[in-house]
């Protein structure tokens, strides 16, 4: 048998087998680079998921101070509130359905005719005032729980 054809087969071997686990050690990286956009998209839903459920303890102090007229606690968590409502349309714009932004936009629009509507200090205001104030509260509620609730059990983005 001839020598350099023995080697030329060894080679043919060694390439073919050269390939197989290039591709393997290909196929790898794929999965484990999938696997790290999976992992930080659940890091981020789950940071989000907590963001808005901040919003929405703060939602429901913010109601509790109002069905208590503690105004001005009340105008504090209320403006609060609107900067986080901003802040999370910046920040988890990429999270959001185009329809939560919609209602993420009118929501801080609610907060700032909330902050509006607010007598100064501890004056009293009328119990339809009042329950106006609430309402929009109420809306915020739902807005930011609902997202919240979307993203804690989303499993994929």
């Amino acid at each position: 048998m001839d020598w350099m054809l023995v080697l030329s087969i060894a080679s043919l071997l060694i390439g073919v087998l050269g390939v197989v686990i290039g591709i393997y050690g290909l196929r790898k990286a794929k999965t484990a680079g999938q696997a790290a956009r999976v992992a930080r998209q659940a890091l981020l839903n789950q940071r989000a998921a907590e963001d808005f459920q901040e919003m929405t303890r703060t939602a429901i102090s913010l109601a509790s101070s109002i069905r208590t007229s503690n105004w001005d606690r009340t105008a504090e968590l209320a403006t609060d509130l609107r900067s986080d409502i901003a802040e999370a349309l910046g920040a988890w714009s990429r999270i959001l359905k185009s329809i939560e932004k919609d209602k993420f936009q009118v929501a801080s629009a609610s907060m700032k005719s909330l902050i509006e509507l607010l007598p100064g200090h501890q004056g009293d205001i009328q119990t339809e005032r009042q329950q106006a104030i609430l309402s929009q509260c109420d809306f915020v509620i739902e807005v930011v729980s609902e997202v919240a609730g979307r993203l804690k059990y989303e499993e994929e983005p």
